[in-house]
């Protein structure tokens, strides 16, 4: 299944949180999204695309102690579903 998604604020909203307070400056490559915790703001998007999947963001993880842990997913399987 192939999910089209708008990507539009996902650098600026915070993965964890949801607030969109983030840096859109792109020569920011880190951001943090708690105390003291760091990502790189391409993974921080991701996880984000990732969210507004739904149904393939079906084993997931993200924490300031466990960065992320997501099914793979076979590509042979993929169907694409227009949003």
């Amino acid at each position: 299944m192939v999910h089209l998604v708008n990507e539009a604020y996902t650098s600026q909203r915070n993965c964890l949180t949801g607030e969109k307070s983030l840096s859109s400056a792109l020569d920011v490559r880190e951001v943090e999204l708690e105390k003291d915790f760091k990502v790189d703001r391409d993974l921080n998007s991701a996880v984000n695309i990732a969210k507004k999947c739904g149904a393939l963001w079906t084993v997931h993880s993200f924490s300031k102690y466990s960065l992320l842990n997501v099914e793979e997913i076979d590509s042979k399987e993929l169907e694409w579903r227009p949003y």
